[in-house]
């Protein structure tokens, strides 16, 4: 499966500081904390999941979620990072890696795995 999205980072001109700005991506899902994962995205984030869904703006993603979070409080999605390539010059950075995920259906647990892509734009000071 492929995740394409834009994330907000504060300084996104180096890959630690986009590894940093995913294990914090990863750590609010832990603590089922949708307002955090609103904070990390730009403003006009956009994903495509691997089933071709689509959504559009942090407080979109942010309310979905929310409503995944409570309707399941066992789902659990978490994002390895594999690569990191930064264009300094232009304020970005392009992460690839793999992503697992489970979370409850039709009685039992359900597992899903897979790669993603996630654009990265350095946020404006």
């Amino acid at each position: 499966m492929l995740l394409a999205l834009t994330l907000a980072a504060a300084l996104v001109s180096n890959d630690a500081a986009v590894r940093s700005a995913r294990e914090e991506f990863n750590a609010a899902v832990v603590r089922k904390d949708a307002e955090a994962i609103g904070r990390l995205l730009a403003p006009g984030y956009h994903i495509v999941t691997g089933r071709s869904d689509q959504s559009h703006g942090a407080s979109v993603e942010r309310e979905r979620w929310a409503a995944r979070f409570a309707a399941d409080p066992t789902v659990d999605y978490r994002r390895a990072t594999r690569e990191v390539r930064v264009n300094e010059a232009w304020g970005l950075a392009e992460e690839t890696g793999d992503w697992t995920g489970s979370y409850a259906a039709a009685g039992s647990r359900a597992r899903a795995s897979g790669t993603y892509a996630a654009k990265w734009q350095k946020a404006a000071d």
